[in-house]
């Protein structure tokens, strides 16, 4: 996954130093694993002075980074010392973070109610009623109350391995193939989700286009708010995430804004909710600075 990340403050362009860097991430993030590549523009705001090139200044007293050991073929003697690392540019892969749980968050929400694009084929008898989730369908002319029970968990066809578990009630409005859902108990992959979708569908032969609304929470504490345009192509088995613009809002993490018009997410092949595809921009205000982040992530190799 390739991040290209530039820091923004909100008053004053601060000066540029050198900082392209390279992190190995300890762990994995929610989109993929491996080298993240960050190249930031911008360090902290700068001082009244600049005591920069005085051989006698001395490091700040706080928020210092210890510098790693000079890389292969550069020593530090006497005092010629190798050039200090580029500041950290905080968090970026906290931010990297934060998107790829997001759209995962989306994916996994649209797919627990993508049966609703079957409704209206369900009611005029073109369709049989699936068997993962059981469809509870109440009676009305333009609104009817639906539910699709999961029950104690069943994998919907149309997910692989995906194990669902709980149920998504609400109302389904036939004339205008629209609906709102709450999320009780439910869970995808051992992943609870609890709160609301809303929005309205259009259902052709290979595949069913969404536009939605989402409030949901996941068992961490981290909420997923805002919308999406997205395709679900049954044969391929992908998702793709277009016009997609979401705030991700974990409880030890300044909120990130998160938008994609490309990414595809496999749930067939890769049987995964993380994108294999595409790319996003992730805007990030930092508390502790004030400064705006940008960070660009590429999904895939």
């Amino acid at each position: 996954m390739q991040l290209d990340a530039k820091r923004i403050p909100s008053s004053v362009k601060p000066r540029c130093v050198h900082c392209s860097f390279v992190v190995r991430l300890a762990s994995t993030l929610a989109v993929t694993m491996g080298v993240v590549t960050l190249t930031s523009c911008d360090s902290v705001a700068p001082t009244a002075t600049d005591n920069s090139a005085s051989p006698n200044s001395t490091a700040p007293s706080t928020d210092t980074v210890t510098s790693p050991p000079p890389p292969a073929g550069e020593t530090t003697s006497g005092n010629t010392t190798s050039p200090p690392p580029p500041p950290v540019v905080d968090g970026s892969s906290d931010s990297a973070m934060l998107a790829g749980k997001g759209i995962r968050t989306l994916s996994q929400t649209l797919a627990a109610v993508l049966p609703v694009g079957d409704l209206q084929a369900v009611l005029s008898g073109g369709m049989m009623l699936p068997q993962c989730p059981s469809l509870g369908i109440g009676t009305g002319s333009s609104s009817i109350p639906l539910t699709m029970d999961y029950g104690a968990g069943c994998r919907p066809s149309a997910f692989g391995s995906t194990t669902m578990v709980g149920t998504a009630e609400g109302t389904a409005y036939t004339a205008a193939s629209a609906f709102d859902f709450a999320f009780v108990g439910l869970s995808v992959d051992e992943e609870l989700l609890t709160g609301t979708i809303a929005g309205s569908f259009t259902r052709a032969d290979a595949s069913t286009e969404f536009a939605v609304s989402i409030d949901i929470k996941t068992a961490d504490g981290t909420v997923t708010r805002g919308s999406s345009r997205a395709t679900f192509d049954q044969a391929a088995g992908t998702m793709t995430l277009a016009d997609t613009n979401l705030v991700v809002s974990a409880p030890a993490d300044d909120p990130a804004t998160v938008s994609t018009s490309n990414a595809v997410v496999d749930t067939k092949a890769a049987e995964s909710f993380s994108p294999v595809e595409g790319s996003a921009t992730v805007e990030t205000t930092i508390s502790s600075s004030g400064l705006t982040q940008q960070v660009s992530v590429t999904f895939g190799n």
